[in-house]
């Protein structure tokens, strides 16, 4: 089932999560570009369509009287 995870990298020795984690920070100012872009030049492993999921999760409020 999760195989796929591995097809997006050939070094599977590599963390990808590490490898961000470990880099300087990027400032930006749409983040939701920033992982378009990332996943355009394939330099993020799979990372990039995590967050673009993660980011577009929608909101949810619940006011409680």
């Amino acid at each position: 089932m999760f195989d796929a995870l591995n097809a997006y990298d050939e070094d599977t020795d590599r963390d990808i999560f590490e490898d961000y984690l470990s880099s300087p920070p990027a400032y930006t100012p749409d983040l939701i570009m920033y992982w378009h872009q990332e996943i355009k030049q394939k330099r993020d492993g799979g990372l990039g369509q995590f967050a673009l999921d993660f980011l577009s999760v929608p909101g949810n409020f619940v006011l409680s009287v």
